[in-house]
């Protein structure tokens, strides 16, 4: 570490290219630190045109809460992995639930009969409202294949929602309204890595931290 304690030393109003900062040094994603030294110019010369600091929240999509035309489906939802419907519209009765790891669906948190979900067959491709009574909609409890069976109600009113990609999934976008993620803490994400830090819900150039060490995730 400095030999000379950040406070004894002398304040200075302007760096330069050549200045040099001090900083804890990993090459194994945060296992062990070395204390090393970096220039101005080496250490922002590789970062990010936009960095975003997460000190205003994280997005944390693992729930949402929807706010949808009538009460049926108003409430929280929690996120499900790995099913969308497809080979006819859930309107109808043949509607088998299929294995895509590419999509995340999310069901109701307090009622595990109503779920937000991605229907390939309706219009080419929709995020519709289903509730069938007595159902267990969560990943847990269905396989490929499964059918939907005939629905107690089907709502439409997330056709409006559009499709977002985060790390390679793809989610029901925020609309501000009727589909709203929730906002983990008002501080950095604290993640050992870039790995833990995007199961965190980190994006690629936000900001979190490690301990008391600020990193940017870069992958």
């Amino acid at each position: 570490m400095a030999s000379t304690k950040v406070s004894a030393a002398t304040n200075t109003a302007t760096v330069t290219d050549d200045s040099r900062f001090l900083v804890a040094h990993t090459d194994d994603e945060g296992s062990s630190y070395s204390s090393k030294s970096i220039t101005r110019e080496n250490l922002f010369k590789d970062l990010p045109a936009t960095v975003v600091v997460g000190s205003t929240g994280t997005t944390d999509r693992t729930s949402a809460t929807g706010a949808f035309s009538g009460s049926t489906f108003d409430g929280t939802y929690t996120r499900n992995a790995g099913f969308t419907l497809d080979t006819a519209s859930p309107s109808g009765s043949s509607a088998l639930f299929d294995a895509d790891s590419d999509y995340y669906y999310y069901v109701m948190s307090n009622d595990n009969a109503k779920m937000l979900i991605f229907s390939k067959a309706t219009m080419s491709g929709k995020w519709v409202l289903v509730h069938k009574s007595g159902s267990d909609f969560r990943s847990s409890a269905v396989s490929d294949d499964d059918a939907l069976g005939s629905a107690t109600e089907i709502s439409t009113d997330p056709f409006s929602l559009s499709s977002e990609t985060v790390d390679s999934k793809i989610y029901p976008a925020a609309d501000g309204s009727k589909w709203v993620f929730s906002t983990s803490g008002g501080t950095l994400t604290d993640a050992a890595n870039d790995s833990a830090a995007a199961s965190a819900g980190v994006a690629v150039n936000q900001l979190y931290r490690n301990g008391s060490v600020v990193m940017i995730r870069v992958s």
